[in-house]
């Protein structure tokens, strides 16, 4: 086997099962020193393809790219990530927020021309249309990106990679803000007479994102144990064609964290809702098993998140509660629980997030004590009838 064609060894995994590793030079630094990736496959038939793959991206990348653009390098990398190293879902996130927050500024630019100072520039105008964290999530693609430029020979160092994570500074009072207790309880009482009151429940009383939501089955759910299992979230995206056309494809997987994957106990109020909601199943003609607990009974499938949210607009028009993003009722109930005295690290558990430092920086500030559980004033503030 030529060296310019890779090399594939048979090695064992951690556990001692057989698999195949693949190694393929795909360039040269500045100095001469060979640039390889590596990748293991479970068969060799898989490990060939992999190759053939690296092989023929590299010789048309070789054929292509002499000085490059950011356009040209970054959407060739970001559909190499795409095909063998991460979930599809996740870099086609990549694509889409490098063409609509990073190809409009430097797409034309050549590699060698953009320079820290420009990127740093380029966060703080950003930070004037996006939100901190779609901003810091822009910035994350292009140190990924100008770090592969680097690997490749193109760049000596990366530009961006010296750029801090931008913090905002605009005012944390909102316009439109969540929720409060109030708000939270007439929406409760209303979600009784609609199809997507189950959904407002399960953020509000428990703070579930949309995904979870969307992607919960009713296996999740133990109801002699009074727990849901949060193990996958379901979400839709852009995806790019060869020519940067888009089309709208879903997929299914594990949260985004391993903090995301847990255990939620509910009260006796939620397990009855829940309870009276399976014994409901919806009715249609492809409805053939029901799986889901939010479940589009004119398809037999999950919700889209179109109905989703279509469904939620019509849960607020309804009910005459004021607008707010479906996301706002997971804050909601953060705010909820903190103000009434749960401890920061339970609700951090309860929400999934992977540090405790993300819930005491976006909630801590209007928290005055911290000592109790969440499901239990869940209960109380969320469940009992108005005074």
């Amino acid at each position: 086997m030529t060296h310019g064609e890779g090399s594939i060894f048979k090695t064992k995994d951690a556990k001692g099962r057989d698999r195949w590793r693949v190694e393929v030079t795909i360039g040269r630094k500045p100095d001469g020193t060979r640039i390889r990736t590596r990748r293991t496959a479970k068969t060799h038939a898989e490990a060939v393809r992999i190759r053939r793959h690296l092989v023929t991206d590299r010789d048309e990348y070789e054929l292509r790219f002499d000085n490059p653009t950011l356009d040209d390098f970054a959407l060739w990398w970001i559909r190499d990530v795409r095909a063998l190293r991460v979930k599809p879902s996740t870099a086609y996130d990549y694509e889409y927020r490098y063409r609509k927050m990073i190809a409009p500024t430097f797409g034309s630019a050549r590699l060698n021309k953009i320079d820290s100072r420009a990127v740093s520039g380029w966060t703080k105008e950003l930070l004037g249309s996006y939100a901190q964290d779609s901003v810091n999530g822009a910035l994350r693609v292009l140190k990924m990106v100008l770090g592969a430029a680097v690997q490749h020979g193109h760049l000596r160092t990366n530009p961006a990679a010296s750029i801090p994570r931008v913090s905002s500074h605009r005012a944390t009072h909102r316009d439109n803000p969540p929720w409060d207790i109030h708000e939270s309880r007439r929406a409760i009482k209303a979600s009784g007479d609609h199809w997507f009151g189950l959904a407002v429940r399960l953020a509000l009383a428990h703070g579930l994102r949309k995904g979870e939501i969307m992607g919960l089955k009713w296996g999740d759910i133990d109801f002699d144990a009074n727990q849901i299992h949060i193990c996958r979230s379901r979400r839709e995206y852009l995806a790019y064609g060869d020519e940067g056309k888009s089309r709208l494809e879903s997929n299914e997987s594990t949260p985004k964290t391993r903090s995301s994957l847990r255990t939620i106990h509910i009260g006796e109020s939620m397990h009855k809702v829940l309870w009276e909601a399976s014994m409901n199943p919806p009715t249609g003609p492809f409805v053939s098993k029901w799986d889901y607990v939010l479940q589009n009974s004119k398809t037999g499938g999950p919700v889209s998140s179109t109905l989703f949210r279509k469904g939620f607009e019509d849960f607020l028009s309804r009910s005459g509660l004021r607008k707010v993003r479906f996301h706002d009722l997971r804050h909601s109930a953060a705010q909820t629980a903190l103000a009434s005295g749960v401890r920061l690290e339970s609700v951090s558990q309860i929400l999934g997030h992977s540090r405790i430092d993300i819930t005491k920086a976006i909630y801590a500030p209007s928290v005055q004590s911290l000592n109790d559980e969440f499901a239990v004033l869940q209960q109380r503030h969320l469940f009992l009838e108005e005074d």
